[in-house]
């Protein structure tokens, strides 16, 4: 690993008005529904959301939500900023010119009285969801990039030990506009069934030196997947390319795309720091 200090987690804030995440997924969740204007807290007062299961293995990934920002086709807008945010506020922790980086943000949705991860996972009731990354095939190099959109309370938010095996779990108590790193791969961590409420709002992906990348076995990067919707760990499908020196993503290693952002990320300025997938 070429950036040991890396696996010791940082919280960090970051500017919500260059980057309103929070904006864009109230949009895609709720610009449709007859209340527009509710917050993503309480985006659990709507009948789509009481009527959802409790997140387990088989359903991960796969409540009303998940599947309405997924398909949804205002989520290149947000996917823009994403890039926008990896290329200004996150590239620049990573000493490699180049980095691998997981190309589409895993939207997280803690709903009151559920998990925001599988809770029928980890062998303890107390502690749902209880993994490593390292446990679903993720690569030992790889750093967590966690960003919650509304308030973290300690029944609606992640939960982490400071360094592997250290059992020391405490609540992540962030809020919109900060994130936190942490070595997700090999750091345990879980969730609470949310008894508090209200509901909490993230997005997370995963980060690494490409010289790391490199050094892990092309043989198995192809073999294996995610574990739910078997996404290759590859370039072109799970990960993607950024280079520094150009500030552009690509699929590929040696090809690189570009794509035009939304006009009006384009007339605030954007553009220049934000490049294709």
């Amino acid at each position: 690993m070429k950036q040991t200090a890396l696996t010791k987690e940082r919280v960090f804030s970051y500017d919500t008005r260059r980057f309103n995440f929070a904006e864009l997924i109230q949009d895609i969740l709720l610009a449709d529904m007859a209340d527009p204007a509710l917050s993503l807290e309480h985006i659990h007062r709507l009948d789509k959301a009481k009527s959802s299961h409790l997140l387990t293995f088989a359903s991960d990934q796969n409540l009303y939500f998940h599947n309405k920002y997924y398909d949804s086709p205002k989520l290149p807008k947000l996917l823009a900023a994403y890039r926008d945010f990896v290329s200004t506020v996150i590239a620049p922790q990573f000493a490699d010119d180049q980095l691998i980086v997981q190309a589409k943000p895993t939207f997280r949705i803690h709903l009151p009285n559920n998990t925001a991860i599988p809770s029928d996972t980890g062998g303890d009731p107390s502690r749902p969801g209880l993994h490593c990354d390292a446990d679903y095939n993720h690569p030992d190099v790889e750093f967590n990039f966690w960003v919650p959109f509304t308030q973290c309370l300690p029944d609606n938010t992640l939960h982490l030990e400071s360094a592997p095996g250290k059992g020391d779990f405490r609540p992540m108590l962030l809020n919109n506009g900060q994130v936190l790193r942490f070595w997700g791969a090999r750091c345990m961590h879980h969730n609470k069934i949310n008894a508090q409420g209200p509901t909490r709002v993230s997005f997370d992906f995963r980060v690494m030196n490409k010289s790391d990348w490199d050094a892990i076995s092309p043989t198995w990067r192809e073999r294996v997947a995610t574990v739910q919707r078997r996404i290759k760990f590859t370039l072109g499908n799970y990960y993607m390319l950024y280079n520094k020196n150009t500030q552009r993503f690509s699929h590929h290693e040696t090809v690189e795309e570009t794509i035009s952002l939304p006009k009006p990320w384009v007339a605030s300025g954007y553009a220049s720091s934000v490049m294709a997938r």
